[in-house]
């Protein structure tokens, strides 16, 4: 859909332009910006490493302040014509990322970024509102975003059918413009749509708290007394 520029007696087209046509890198220069603006992509994120795990890695690893995990994948404009299984293989990679392992990558990317005598520990917690590690409520649900220029009707049919597997994927369109000197981008959730996410948001903050207290009723484990241990009974 065009974007248009109000003047004082018509709308003029903005015309649409590619990454590659403007000499912008999708994954080096576009994820840079992004890792700095995150909450484009998701609100209330804090991205905590950048390039995760082996071989290509998650583009972005964030936490959001539920303490949940979210994956981010850029893709290039040929990606997104299938499903990049790429941000499925991450997401399952950090699936049982712990509090203290997220604290440890993030202490890892504040020293590549050049930030030094910070406590990636502390400023987590902080983000979280917690007062100390809770292991329990960390990464109950993980959120994968799927940025690119456009998708195509089959990756946007899985991510549906994803979503009603209970696997939470996002697709967030991100379309630059260029209007004389200047570089836009439109930035827009297509799947799914703004409307359905604020309803998805709420049912997921109420299956967290279901597994959560499952957590907390949950009975200890026991280490069965031992035959000596036993009472004998009393020989009448």
């Amino acid at each position: 859909m065009p974007i248009y520029e109000i003047t004082s007696d018509r709308l003029e087209v903005i015309p649409e332009t590619t990454f590659q046509a403007v000499g912008l890198r999708e994954r080096q220069d576009l994820q840079r910006l992004l890792r700095q603006h995150i909450a484009i992509l998701s609100p209330d994120t804090l991205v905590i490493d950048e390039d995760h795990g082996r071989g290509r890695g998650i583009d972005l690893l964030g936490v959001d302040r539920r303490g949940d995990l979210v994956v981010v994948d850029l893709l290039r404009a040929e990606d997104a014509q299938q499903l990049e299984l790429n941000a499925l293989r991450g997401a399952a990679s950090v699936a049982s990322l712990t509090f203290e392992q997220a604290a440890s990558s993030y202490q890892a990317f504040l020293t590549r970024q050049g930030t030094v005598g910070e406590s990636a520990h502390a400023r987590l917690l902080e983000f979280l509102g917690w007062k100390k590690p809770d292991e329990d409520r960390f990464g109950l649900r993980m959120r994968v975003v799927l940025a690119a220029p456009d998708f195509s009707e089959e990756l946007a049919q899985t991510v549906l059918w994803l979503g009603g597997q209970g696997i939470e994927v996002r697709c967030v369109r991100v379309k630059p413009y260029s209007y004389g000197k200047r570089l836009m981008l439109e930035v827009t959730q297509v799947i799914p749509p703004p409307e359905a996410a604020a309803h998805e948001a709420a049912r997921s903050h109420k299956e967290s708290l279901a597994r959560l207290n499952a957590r907390m009723r949950a009975p200890m484990r026991r280490t069965p007394a031992s035959p000596t241990s036993k009472s004998q009974p009393s020989s009448e």
